[in-house]
């Protein structure tokens, strides 16, 4: 195949370091995440969001079913 490079020995030890590294920092910034309380505050944030949507969806549905509701004829 054309363009495609063979891996050598000396970029599978690399990558054999780079790896553990990678996963190491990984679940470092994961725990940092854990112990800061950072997913329960996005939890909170999202449920928020969730209630308000639920309001608007709310208002909305009654505000249809409401009779004379209707804006588009004026001067009734």
């Amino acid at each position: 195949m054309r363009g495609v490079k063979e891996l050598s020995l000396r970029d599978y030890k690399f990558y054999a370091k780079l790896v553990p590294f990678c996963f190491a920092f990984g679940a470092g910034i994961e725990f940092f995440m854990i112990k800061t309380g950072f997913y329960e505050k996005v939890t909170q944030i999202e449920a928020e969001k969730i209630v308000e949507q639920e309001a608007k969806r709310e208002a909305f549905l009654e505000f249809i079913k409401t009779p004379g509701s209707d804006t588009t004829t004026k001067g009734e």
